[in-house]
């Protein structure tokens, strides 16, 4: 007689049945759907906030930029004849003349004199260092004023006051 052996273990998989009414459905529950809510709220919440936060402007505060003074804007050679080029190109004398050494502001004053076109806007210069000798420099300057373009060469000198000036134009 053949015996069938039976594993006591392994037990036969119930058939899947379909639900006979739709409460037996695995849908969410009343505290499911509120805490699902909650926590959609708590995060556009701190959305809105962090938004808000990031785009709050204190009036007057970051809106402008820091003032520099002649001092930082001229602390190199290369510097301190850039600004002396665009000061010269806008019609900003003084500004040149606080920029050339005493020797030099002779020379200035006959420059200011044969300007004729000085007063443009927006002069864009181009400062290239040619050499460098201890507290002397030569550096080259180009300027287009309303596609015009000049170069100049201006032998620059570190004065005692550790600031750099022009002393020459070649």
């Amino acid at each position: 007689m053949a015996q069938e052996s039976e594993n006591p273990k392994i037990s036969p998989e119930p058939a899947l049945q379909a639900p006979d009414e739709e409460v037996k459905l695995n849908a969410p529950d009343r505290p499911t759907l509120m805490m699902l809510a909650a926590i959609s709220l708590a995060t556009l919440l701190m959305w809105g906030a962090g938004r808000a936060a990031c785009n709050y402007r204190v009036k007057g505060e970051g809106l402008k930029p820091r003032a520099i003074s002649l001092s930082e804007r001229t602390s190199t050679a290369k510097s301190a004849a850039f600004e002396w080029a665009q000061a010269m190109s806008s019609g900003n004398f003084d500004r040149a003349s606080q920029l050339s050494s005493e020797e030099f502001k002779e020379s200035l004053l006959k420059l200011q004199q044969d300007c004729t076109a000085c007063d443009a806007a927006e002069p864009q210069s181009v400062a290239t260092v040619v050499k460098r000798f201890g507290r002397q420099a030569e550096v080259r300057v180009e300027t287009w004023v309303e596609n015009k373009s000049s170069m100049q060469t201006l032998t620059m000198r570190h004065d005692a006051a550790g600031d750099w000036r022009v002393s020459g134009l070649k």
